[in-house]
C-alpha cells in the first residue's frame, strides 16, 4: 500500500517517464522481502504474484487520473467520465430490477441482467449528450455518445472483473468501511479500466494530455 500510493505521486511529477523503473524497484522489494523475510518457500511465487497485481490493478490504473487532469480541460473530462459511469451505474440497477430477466454473468456477478446492461448503456449515452451541451463545446454530441458507449462496456467489465476477483478470493465485500456498499473498491471499480481508455480517446483527439 505504501509503495503503491506514490505510483500517482511519482506520474504527476514525471508522467510515465519513470513507471518502469518504478515496477522494476517495487519487484525487487517484493522479492528481496520473500528473500529476507519469509520462510514458506513454497508460497513465494504467489506472493509475488499478488503484490504485483496489487500495484497493477490501482495504482497504475488511477495514475491515468493524474495524466487526464493535466491535459487541457482535464478536470472537465474527468467530471464527464464520473457522471457518464455513475448514469450507466444507476440506470443498470433501476432497470435491471425492474425488467430483468436474463443474467449477464451468473457464475461471476449473479444479480447482473442483460437488461439492466443495456439500460446502463442507454443512460450513459443521455448523460454525455446532456455533457455535450453543458461542459463541452467542441465536441459533437454523437461523437460523445459512441465515447460513452465505449465507457459504459469497459466499466461493465471492470465491475465484473472485480466481482471476479471477490469470488475468485471467497469474500463477499471488498471491504467493511462503506457499510452495505461492498467496500470502496465496488465504489471505483467501473472506473478503473475506463481512466486509460479516456486518456486513449484524449491522446487521439490531440487533448493535449501528458505523457
Amino acid at each position: 500500500m505504501v509503495v503503491g500510493s506514490l505510483l500517482p505521486l511519482l506520474v504527476s511529477w514525471k508522467g510515465m517517464e519513470l513507471v518502469p523503473w518504478f515496477f522494476a524497484g517495487a519487484l525487487f522489494i517484493l522479492f528481496l522481502y520473500c528473500l529476507a523475510g519469509r520462510r514458506d518457500i513454497a508460497s513465494t511465487v504467489h506472493y509475488i504474484g499478488a503484490g504485483s497485481f496489487g500495484l497493477l490493478y490501482l495504482p497504475l490504473l488511477l495514475s491515468f487520473m493524474v495524466l487526464l487532469r493535466g491535459g487541457a480541460d482535464g478536470e472537465w473530462w474527468i467530471l464527464f467520465l464520473f457522471l457518464v459511469i455513475w448514469g450507466n451505474d444507476t440506470c443498470a440497477y433501476y432497470v435491471g430490477r425492474a425488467a430483468g430477466r436474463h443474467k449477464l454473468s451468473p457464475a461471476v456477478s449473479p444479480n447482473k441482467t442483460i437488461e439492466g446492461s443495456v439500460g446502463g448503456l442507454v443512460g450513459g449515452i443521455v448523460v454525455a449528450v446532456i455533457c455535450s451541451y453543458a461542459l463541452f463545446n467542441d465536441r459533437g454530441a454523437a461523437e460523445l455518445a459512441v465515447l460513452a458507449l465505449l465507457l459504459g462496456l469497459v466499466g461493465q467489465i471492470g465491475d465484473l472483473i472485480e466481482s471476479m476477483i471477490k469470488r475468485s478470493a471467497g469474500v463477499k465485500d471488498s471491504g467493511t468501511i462503506i457499510p452495505g456498499h461492498g467496500g470502496i473498491l465496488d465504489r471505483i471499480d467501473s472506473l478503473l479500466f475506463t481512466l486509460p481508455l479516456l486518456y486513449l480517446y484524449m491522446q487521439w483527439r490531440g487533448g493535449t494530455v501528458p505523457w
